[in-house]
């Protein structure tokens, strides 16, 4: 007897002004519906970064991830804000 709903949308965009250097935004949204018991629930998130190559094998990147849930049950709602530093390097 449960019908889960669900509906969404993205976009994104990157940006490369030259060959060693990327910018990257992006957004989402979701809107749920549970039944029979009636909970509803809203996602958020964007996220920018970029993305620098520092020689042909490594690359380094900074990103930043904003996720917000917006529920009809206040204990599932939640905020989360993540900064990542990487650098990679392929052998």
């Amino acid at each position: 007897d449960r019908k889960d709903d669900a509906v969404g949308g993205a976009v994104g965009l990157e940006y490369r002004p030259d060959l060693r250097l990327t910018f990257s935004v992006s957004g989402r949204h979701e809107k749920d519906k549970f039944l029979p018991e009636g909970e509803r629930r809203k996602i958020y998130s964007a996220s920018g970064g970029v993305v620098y190559q520092l020689t042909r094998d490594a690359t380094f990147s900074m990103t930043y991830i904003h996720t917000k849930e917006d529920a009809s049950v206040d204990i599932r709602d939640y905020t989360n804000n993540v900064v990542a530093v990487q650098v990679r390097m392929a052998l």
